[in-house]
């Protein structure tokens, strides 16, 4: 979603193939994703117009901090045990990366 857009807009894009989602499925979420937080809603006319409040990259850090952050506190170490082995699998190039990142 790019700038500002209705539901309707939003639902003509989501139609894939032969399935259809329903248009209440797609204004249900979008009405969800107002209340966490994530779109801003406006009234235009007769319509409501939603925009995004964060960048791709920052809900993928927001969802990554909170998922962590249960784990943790529902198993402790064990959870960072578990990470550290994935970066020790990931690739050299990605995990350059990440340790640049840390520096």
């Amino acid at each position: 979603m790019r700038g500002k857009t209705t539901v309707s807009d939003v639902h003509q894009c989501m139609v894939c193939g032969q399935k259809k989602l329903a248009y209440t499925t797609v204004m249900t979420i979008m009405n969800r994703l107002t209340e966490k937080g994530l779109l801003e809603r406006r009234k235009a006319g007769k319509a409501y117009r939603y925009s995004v409040l964060f960048q791709r990259n920052e809900v993928v850090r927001m969802i990554l901090h909170d998922h962590l952050k249960a784990l943790t506190v529902r198993f402790g170490d064990e959870v960072l045990l578990a990470l550290a082995e994935e970066i020790k699998a990931m690739k050299t190039d990605k995990k350059t990366k990440l340790i640049n990142c840390l520096n």
